[in-house]
């Protein structure tokens, strides 16, 4: 059977085209360490590689949702070591108001200790996050949690709190509003037990180390017994900012945790996705020198095919 030139070039064409394209698609292959350029080429990795990037990709977020997290956080807990030190300085300044030997002006000095110690407070209670964010304002990130005014200081806040997911299933909240911490404190007062705010409870101490005693069997009654309940309520108040910040200590170190089983998870993924896409370097490279000797020969072939006529033999 006679086969026309036509049929000759069309199927010559066609088999160099092919392997031209093989020899392409070898040298992306090389060029990108992927053997899997388009889904076609192995749909059943391709799919796989597609659902492990979009895990690796969610394991990344929450990678960066642990820092935000861990970030705020220590923001928080150097908040709260400073509201710990004043605390304690306080605590000091009610017991060297005890001393029987202390006079009025004496008393004062501790008062205006006091005062100091407490607009130091204030300021830490509206302390703010990496962002600029208030700390202890619950939602309310953009107004400070603390008001102070003529009548007092007050808690203009929620009492809510900031959730992050930082890992799969896990959500934490990454603040503690201001309400927990500095409002609702359970303080004694004259053998009864009450909540306020620290602030105003720092007011009472302050106004009590003012009232002049001298001469007054009455006021120094109350001033002992005043100083009694001071020493209860500083107490209390250094036990919660202690709780609150051991709390901050336990999810920080919970992120560290977090952060490992997240760090090897990201190299599962990454072995798995290299496992389905990376290219054989050796195996690439023998296939793509066959396939120019392939090509090579495909050519010679049809230049002789074609070069061949019944004149040659006349």
């Amino acid at each position: 059977m006679r086969i026309s030139t036509a049929t000759i070039y069309d199927s010559a064409a066609s088999r160099m085209g092919e392997l031209q394209n093989r020899l392409v698609k070898g040298q992306q292959q090389m060029a990108t360490g992927k053997r899997i350029m388009t889904a076609s080429d192995d749909p059943i990795a391709a799919g796989k590689v597609l659902s492990v990037s979009q895990s690796k990709s969610v394991n990344e977020q929450l990678g960066i949702n642990r820092q935000n997290a861990r970030t705020t956080l220590s923001f928080e807990e150097t908040a709260l070591a400073g509201v710990t030190e004043a605390l304690q300085d306080v605590s000091e300044l009610i017991v060297n108001a005890g001393n029987g030997a202390y006079n009025d002006s004496q008393r004062q000095d501790i008062a205006n200790a006091l005062r100091a110690r407490q607009q130091q407070l204030i300021g830490l209670a509206n302390s703010k996050d990496q962002n600029g964010n208030y700390l202890f304002s619950g939602y309310q990130i953009n107004v400070p949690p603390f008001s102070q005014n003529a009548s007092g200081t007050s808690y203009v806040g929620d009492q809510g709190q900031r959730i992050l997911e930082v890992a799969a299933g896990r959500t934490m909240a990454i603040n503690d509003n201001g309400y927990d911490v500095f409002e609702g404190v359970a303080t004694a007062s004259g053998g009864a037990t009450v909540k306020q705010n620290m602030f105003k409870t720092l007011d009472d101490m302050i106004n009590l180390l003012q009232t002049p005693t001298a001469n007054n069997p009455a006021a120094q009654a109350a001033l002992q017994s005043g100083l009694k309940d001071a020493n209860t309520n500083v107490s209390t108040m250094l036990d919660r900012a202690l709780s609150v910040r051991a709390s901050v200590g336990h999810r920080l170190k919970e992120l560290d945790t977090l952060d490992d089983v997240g760090s090897a998870m990201d190299i599962q993924f990454a072995t798995t996705l290299s496992d389905l896409q990376d290219l054989d370097y050796t195996q690439a490279i023998s296939k793509f020198s066959q396939d120019q000797i392939t090509l090579q020969a495909a050519q010679q072939s049809f230049m002789k095919v074609t070069g061949m006529s019944l004149f040659q033999y006349l």
